[in-house]
């Protein structure tokens, strides 16, 4: 800096701006994950890659916020596995283990949280009130179909699941 000439901010502005970095996976706890800062100061959020201006005059104190996860349970025949959900965030549903043993006749629907069943790949909210999922074991499905579209009842074939009808339509 040359000592009596003025300076404008425009030329010194890129001193006082930091870009937040990605938060340390060091410092999240096991089972846990980032979410976002938080500056207390100014009761502001931030994220990675969002840009501050600092004010030379003060400390800045930014706190990494984390989330702990909740461990899902889905439970098949004596077997279950878990992942971790997280409050507030959609999950899918997981498909069925291939060690899982479907009974007899029977094809997966999906998991069951105790009243409703959502078929494996189905978007799921979790808010933390169901952590346990059981499977879900049903009749197959009798599906007709022809190749002109219309069931005449001569002309269909039987496909026993949804995978083969879907299979024989595209």
């Amino acid at each position: 800096l040359n000592y009596g000439e003025p300076i404008f901010y425009e030329e010194v502005q890129d001193l006082y701006r930091y870009t937040l970095p990605e938060y340390p996976a060091d410092k999240i706890p096991e089972g846990g994950k980032f979410i976002n800062y938080y500056m207390p100061e100014t009761d502001e959020v931030y994220y990675p890659g969002d840009v501050i201006v600092l004010d030379t005059g003060f400390d800045i104190e930014l706190y990494g916020v984390c989330a702990m996860g909740t461990e899902v349970t889905f439970a098949y025949g004596e077997n279950s596995f878990t992942e971790t959900w997280f409050v507030g965030e959609t999950s899918k549903m997981p498909d069925l283990p291939d060690d899982a043993v479907i009974p007899e006749g029977k094809v997966f629907l999906g998991w069951n949280d105790g009243s409703d069943v959502y078929a494996a790949g189905a978007s799921y909210t979790f808010d933390g009130s169901v952590t346990e999922f059981t499977a879900e074991f049903g009749d197959p499905a009798v599906v007709y179909y022809s190749s002109s579209g219309v069931i005449d009842g001569v002309s269909e074939t039987v496909y026993t699941t949804l995978a083969d009808a879907a299979n024989a339509i595209s």
